[in-house]
């Protein structure tokens, strides 16, 4: 869901979190310096995370190996079913795939992409289908 909002409101990114950790580093260090030593080794301790993350992951749509053109042209599944992605369903169809590299960052490269999207096509379009019918219903 983060995710979401970063990469639809281009006045925040991750540079964010590491203001927020200058910040709470500092917050503790004016507190009590007895406790503020712990809480700043916490701190520290997520920010080497993030670090890490921000590195050598794919953590962001414009990190995936293909673009919203390369899924516009991914048309049909690995039975042969031709189903065709357009809109939300392709914002939905990059999330997917972001949430796919995420947990597996060695799948980021264009075959292995592709493949999970001829996969899932089917899946995507009844899901993007759905949220269009919620939000109807809502309006």
């Amino acid at each position: 869901m983060a995710g979401e909002v970063i990469e639809k409101n281009p006045d925040i990114d991750a540079s964010l979190f590491e203001e927020l950790i200058a910040l709470k580093l500092a917050d503790k260090a004016a507190q009590n310096p007895e406790l503020a030593t712990p809480a700043a080794a916490k701190i520290r301790q997520c920010q080497v995370i993030y670090q890490d993350i921000t590195t050598t992951r794919p953590y962001r749509l414009s990190d995936l190996a293909l673009s919203s053109d390369d899924v516009r042209k991914v048309n049909t599944t690995r039975r042969g079913d031709v189903v065709q992605l357009e809109g939300s369903a392709i914002d939905l169809a990059l999330q997917k795939m972001l949430g796919h590299v995420l947990r597996h960052p060695e799948a980021n490269n264009p075959e292995d992409l592709t493949n999970f999207l001829r996969a899932n096509l089917k899946t995507i379009a009844h899901l993007d289908k759905q949220q269009h019918s919620i939000k109807g219903e809502k309006s």
